[in-house]
């Protein structure tokens, strides 16, 4: 968390209001901070003390922790001054927005919704092996929709593992499967996401019905109490098992963007006229030859915008869209 001038000025007022006595300053940094105010903000008067206490505690990413001790009792706060009361609120609830904000920035949060609705439906109840065909060959799309399916089962203790790609050239069945194979530990306490990348090459149909065919064997649900969940991925062209659930491929809309900025911007505080904006420059940075969004350049946006924005959270929307427009040119 990082103060605005004013800010830091307020606090230093409410601070030296509460704990007129230097002393119970000291007592409060030791108690609730567990450290030694002499040791990291030393001054000529209090009112240097408490400016190097907000400052150390600014740069050491301890100002939300001196935020909350300074007004609970039991650390030697002063829960009873209200001038210090009103600004630790206000900063916290900022706080708090800021990271509302940076939960919905998630690039996993962009559409996906009804991708992730389908293989919930489709999971629930199940346990054992569970297949679905992802036809899209994006790598980061496929590292967010597995991000999403992990938020979406937390509570089932879900670990994902690194890719396979599915290919003589790289893996064999066997190879595959022995890979695998080594997940039956994990399973006894928890899920398993298991992307596997499939060739579009038509030579290689009979690998991959051998590979799910195998696998099915292996990981039988009267066998595990988790799901092995396997994301088969690839082209739309791919050739994928039958007996695997199949998704749609992905198409991002300009509904799904004005979406994810309206919901952004709504927790920064920041009006339509930036919503407009903002999305304007993201549409123009993302469309293709066919004026349809790029899945990869969304991705590549929507990293650029959570990096400004988390790189300097003081950002007005104004300085937020010129940066925007500067790393759309580069």
């Amino acid at each position: 968390m990082q103060l605005k001038g004013k800010q830091f000025q307020q606090l230093q007022e409410a601070l030296l209001g509460a704990f007129p006595n230097r002393a119970k300053l000291k007592q409060m940094v030791r108690f609730g901070l567990e450290e030694n105010l002499d040791a990291i903000a030393t001054g000529e008067n209090d009112e240097d003390v408490v400016f190097k206490l907000i400052d150390w505690a600014e740069t050491n990413g301890n100002l939300e922790n001196l935020l909350i001790t300074a007004r609970n009792e039991d650390c030697g706060g002063n829960p009873g001054n209200s001038q210090l009361k009103r600004i630790c609120e206000e900063l916290l609830q900022g706080q708090t927005a800021r990271e509302q904000s940076h939960t919905l920035m998630n690039p996993c949060k962009f559409d996906l919704t009804e991708l992730i609705a389908e293989c919930r439906n489709n999971l629930l109840g199940k346990n054992g092996i569970v297949g679905f065909a992802l036809p899209c060959e994006d790598y980061t799309f496929l590292e967010n929709f597995c991000q999403r399916l992990l938020d979406e089962f937390k509570t089932r203790n879900i670990k994902k593992q690194p890719h396979l790609s599915l290919n003589s050239k790289y893996t064999s069945v066997s190879q595959a499967i022995k890979l695998i194979q080594q997940c039956k530990k994990n399973l006894k306490t928890g899920d398993i996401i298991y992307p596997i990348q499939i060739s579009n090459v038509s030579t290689q149909k009979q690998s991959i019905t051998d590979f799910w065919q195998q696998i099915s064997v292996e990981f039988k649900d009267d066998d595990c109490k988790h799901r092995l969940i396997i994301i088969m991925w690839g082209s739309e062209d791919s050739i994928f098992p039958q007996s695997v659930l199949q998704l749609n491929p992905p198409d991002f809309t300009e509904s799904h963007v004005v979406d994810w900025i309206f919901k952004v911007s709504s927790s920064l505080g920041w009006g339509e006229d930036v919503i407009v904006q903002w999305k304007d420059k993201m549409i123009k940075a993302c469309l293709d030859e066919r004026k349809q969004l790029k899945i990869g350049s969304v991705y590549y946006h929507l990293n650029d915008a959570i990096n400004l924005l988390k790189l300097k959270q003081n950002h007005t929307a104004e300085a937020f869209l010129q940066e925007l427009e500067i790393l759309a040119d580069v």
